[in-house]
């Protein structure tokens, strides 16, 4: 797959952001957490202690990954901090797979925080990501996003990524693979 910056606008990001609030209407205790709608992966946490509302991951050059949050960028549900300090700063956002650890980098677009694979050698050092941290995804039982945005450490895990969000992936491999059968990429498997 070629390697080109992305294009985030918010046009490029508006359906798989209008398309959260219909899983949040259709989630309850027995609905499934990961879900594909209209051609976008989406999944609402099952615990944390950010603003995190959401994701949604989609077909584009390079695959979407957004991040939404209530009334802005993610922040710590009870701290007061000024929103962006994590924004395009390598080292702030860490994706963990069953307790992999996986280094991203955050982008602010507007309606939601994009991550990508945080690569020095891409431009502003925020890379496409990769098979390999879809087929984690795929494979895995849980995803929590960790992001550093407090000069506070996490009291439960002594780490700076003390803002996150947890994701069950049950599900997530079928779903991965019909997203991205729609628009051609490979099975992230």
């Amino acid at each position: 797959m070629p390697q080109r910056p992305c294009r985030c606008t918010l046009r490029a990001i508006a359906r798989p952001l209008f398309l959260l609030p219909l899983l949040l209407v259709s989630t309850g205790p027995a609905a499934a957490l990961f879900v594909e709608r209209d051609g976008v992966a989406v999944a609402v946490p099952d615990g944390g202690n950010s603003t995190v509302t959401g994701i949604a991951i989609s077909c584009g050059d390079p695959v979407a990954f957004e991040v939404t949050a209530r009334d802005g960028p993610v922040m710590p549900i009870a701290a007061e901090v000024e929103p962006g300090d994590y924004l395009y700063t390598p080292g702030k956002v860490l994706a963990v797979v069953d307790a992999v650890e996986i280094p991203l980098i955050a982008a602010g677009s507007g309606e939601a925080t994009v991550l990508f694979a945080d690569d020095p050698a891409s431009p502003g050092g925020m890379g496409p990501l990769t098979t390999d941290f879809f087929a984690a995804l795929s494979q895995g039982r849980e995803l929590v996003l960790r992001f550093d945005i407090t000069p506070g450490d996490d009291p439960e895990t002594g780490t700076s990524h003390e803002t996150h969000a947890r994701f069950d992936l049950e599900g997530a491999g079928a779903v991965l693979d019909a997203v991205f059968a729609q628009c051609g990429y490979p099975t992230p498997r």
